[in-house]
């Protein structure tokens, strides 16, 4: 049975980024490497609806750099959840963002697997200040991977 670790980050401002590994060695930098961040979808106290912007390159490195429109709002801190990006596999899943420019936002604890081909989208998550709630959420995200991988 894998082992689970859930991280929580404060932005400073009460503000809280959760997310859950499974098999985590050390957080954050391996955990994508040791098994990956599970999908944790959660909204803010406004319930506001989800960003998203076109992901137009993902570089093969560590960390993978995302490059995306002009006029993103992607910021570092970030929780983000990256999907259907080509060739670079590694690319796709849920990462917090170290840093951001005007067209590119480098995935924390991110490896490149490929060169990219094409496609994807990432979507900034909401940021919350129920942390109970969040926790509770992170929870049952691991007991449905729990589930899914006996």
């Amino acid at each position: 049975m894998p082992d689970y670790a859930i991280m929580i980050e404060d932005d400073g401002s009460g503000n809280f980024n959760v997310q859950a590994f499974r098999n985590p060695a050390t957080l954050p930098v391996s955990a994508a490497a040791a098994g990956g961040v599970l999908s944790i979808p959660h909204n803010d106290n406004n319930n506001a609806a989800p960003v998203t912007f076109a992901v137009t390159g993902a570089t093969n490195a560590t960390p993978i750099v995302l490059t995306l429109p002009s006029g993103h709002t992607v910021a570092a801190g970030d929780s983000v959840q990256v999907t259907g990006v080509g060739g670079n596999l590694a690319a796709n899943g849920t990462f917090i963002v170290s840093a951001a420019s005007a067209t590119t936002a480098t995935l924390r604890g991110s490896a490149g697997s490929g060169a990219y081909t094409s496609g994807g989208r990432v979507r900034v998550l909401p940021k919350s200040t129920q942390l109970a709630g969040m926790i509770e959420v992170a929870k049952r995200a691991i007991l449905d991977d729990r589930s899914a991988n006996p």
